[in-house]
């Protein structure tokens, strides 16, 4: 037990070192989002990859997936007039974490939901209507991602409460949605 209160101790004095702002806060930079674009690739698809099925990748490989991953976050989060936000995490000035947010509307999530399923008919031929949904805006979050030197230090959690601050403070959104 006191071996336990010693580590959340460490762990608040490490959150504590760590600076949560938005994507080009300073400024714009593309450096900044070539880095966001290399902890979402390590620290998802490199870190999440699944090594007894193939390689992870590597080399030129992953220097693609880092170009994917940064022409991706480029359309997201950086166009202006955009309801996006990308929250970076830096410790001692170096990129460690990020999450995205997009505002939009709940039936236009982009995944295969109920509310976007329209009314397809049932094994009588009958038409089946899907749930109607009120139409509500929410903060869609993804690209939540922490290099592996970073876990288990409490940073994803802290992206997660910093990206519900935002959605509410400045995007007016109470409903924040999560998919994996």
């Amino acid at each position: 037990r006191h071996s336990h209160c010693l580590r959340s101790l460490r762990h608040a004095a490490d959150l504590k070192q760590v600076d949560i702002r938005p994507l080009g806060a300073g400024g714009p930079s593309k450096r900044e989002l070539q880095d966001a674009a290399a902890v979402v690739a390590h620290g998802f698809f490199v870190a999440t990859f699944d090594a007894g099925a193939r390689a992870a990748p590597e080399g030129k490989s992953l220097e693609r997936l880092e170009e994917q991953v940064y022409d991706d976050l480029a359309m997201r989060y950086t166009m202006q007039g955009s309801s996006a936000c990308m929250l970076v995490a830096r410790r001692a000035g170096a990129l460690v974490g990020c999450v995205g947010l997009e505002v939009m509307p709940f039936q236009e999530l982009p995944v295969s939901s109920p509310a976007r399923l329209s009314a397809s008919p049932d094994s009588t031929g009958a038409s089946r209507r899907s749930p109607s949904y009120p139409r509500r805006r929410v903060a869609y979050m993804s690209n939540l991602s922490v290099l592996a030197s970073e876990r288990g230090r409490g940073l994803g959690r802290q992206l997660v409460l910093e990206a519900e601050r935002w959605s509410r403070d400045k995007a007016g959104v109470r409903e924040v949605v999560l998919m994996v």
